[in-house]
């Protein structure tokens, strides 16, 4: 929920990412229910190892890739979306499977990026893979200068800048 700017906090470290995803599903939504962009959550593959009564155990099948994926005017979109509290950000962590599933989708002629949100400022940035700081911990100034900023209020308007980034490349 967002109070004057404000992130309400009641969500725990394992659950960092949950009000960032809320905030895309929602924009997700919203674009198919406008006609502007199909933009789905990808399932995580889970093995089934049982079942019982009330529960099923099971297991991650493999690396999942990224979590979004969908089209906008005839383009295949594919992306990741990260978070963090700090005032910079270690693109070191993210998984290299994550960057090689990314990397193709753009050499196929897809758009695939990754959204970026500092949540001290409420602000997201578009990455594009093409220009990813490989090896890098950048600051929030660095990523404000060398990124397009997402228009971030009840939506991550993330279409909008999609449209900036096809002008520019």
């Amino acid at each position: 929920m967002i109070f004057n700017n404000k992130i309400n906090q009641h969500y725990s470290y394992k659950n960092r990412g949950m009000f960032l995803e809320e905030l895309i599903n929602k924009t997700n939504i919203y674009y198919a229910e406008t006609d502007v962009a199909l933009i789905n959550k990808k399932a995580t593959p889970i093995k089934i190892i049982s079942t019982n009564q009330n529960y099923v155990t099971g297991v991650f099948n493999k690396k999942s890739t990224t979590d979004y994926a969908g089209v906008y005017c005839g383009h295949y979109i594919d992306f990741d979306v990260k978070q963090t509290k700090e005032l910079k950000y270690n693109f070191n962590i993210i998984p290299i499977h994550q960057i090689k599933h990314l990397k193709k989708v753009f050499k196929c002629g897809g758009i695939a990026f990754f959204l970026l949100y500092f949540e001290q400022y409420h602000e997201t940035y578009f990455i594009p893979i093409e220009q990813f700081p490989y090896n890098k911990i950048l600051t929030y100034k660095e990523i404000n200068n060398l990124y397009l900023q997402v228009e971030t209020n009840i939506y991550i308007k993330y279409i909008s800048t999609i449209k900036i980034y096809l002008k520019e490349y």
